[in-house]
């Protein structure tokens, strides 16, 4: 079994930018909430990372973010590695989020992106403009599709790209969660990862300020994702770095004998 065969390696990390005075961004990966930290380690299969981008101008966008992530990471990993489950627990905490905002705060929304690592298959889902990315042997591949006006507009011939399709249209997405008890995940359901996979989460502020191509380079030059993440975040912060940037990579890497595990 793959579970028996191979870890994921992960650095997370979120960093409040150049300019903010607050952090709206999340990232949990095996059970653990960073808010403007960073965590590298290793963890056995089945486990998870996601990211959450709580709405910018709403109140209470960050705390969006954090109960949600609370409530995922309080959900047994071995629970959501079935597609079908993933979309009803996602669905339960978004109906939570929408019975437990205070008053004053309907606008509490967020994003949402993520991975479910098993033996048997590999889960991608998300809601809103946070995205998920795999480099798989020499080519970075973007997994997801933005839930956003922007994203429509480049369907629709008007721009060529989502960055620039924001910068004339504005940041509106039409999916995430807290917003209407009905909204579903989108969930991609792939086969079981391979060693070497390496897969980013990351929020708006990331892939905003670089290009796909940027990206692919930066994990190509490097053999270990430490410096890959420092070195994103240094380009990020370099070429924009105005908005939160938060994100986690993970590299699905064999089991040894000397091989450590952190849950």
């Amino acid at each position: 079994m793959m579970d028996e065969k191979y870890n994921l390696e992960f650095y997370a990390l979120s960093d409040i930018g150049k300019i903010s005075d607050k952090n709206d961004d999340r990232v949990c990966v095996a059970g653990t909430i960073l808010r403007q930290e960073h965590l590298h380690q290793t963890t056995h299969f089945p486990t998870l990372m996601a990211v959450c981008d709580g709405v910018g101008g709403y109140e209470g966008g960050k705390d969006a973010a954090e109960f949600v992530l609370q409530r995922i990471v309080e959900i047994p990993v071995e629970k959501i590695t079935d597609s079908v489950e993933l979309k009803t627990q996602l669905m339960t905490v978004n109906r939570q989020l929408l019975e437990n905002k205070p008053k004053g705060c309907e606008g509490m929304y967020t994003t949402i992106a993520g991975v479910v690592f098993s033996s048997e298959r590999t889960l991608i889902f998300h809601m809103g403009d946070s995205r998920v990315y795999r480099l798989r042997g020499q080519y970075l591949a973007k997994m997801t599709v933005d839930h956003s006006v922007a994203q429509n507009m480049v369907d629709m011939g008007v721009f060529e790209n989502v960055s620039q399709a924001k910068q004339n249209a504005g940041g509106e997405i039409y999916l995430c969660m807290g917003y209407d008890v009905a909204d579903e995940p989108e969930i991609s359901i792939l086969p079981i990862s391979q060693e070497g996979d390496i897969y980013l989460v990351c929020t708006d502020g990331v892939w905003e300020g670089v290009t796909l191509e940027e990206i692919e380079e930066i994990l190509l030059r490097n053999d270990d994702i430490a410096t890959s993440a420092e070195e994103l975040r240094t380009l990020v912060l370099a070429k924009d770095g105005s908005d939160n940037l938060t994100f986690c990579l993970g590299k699905v890497v064999a089991i040894t004998e000397t091989s450590e595990e952190t849950c």
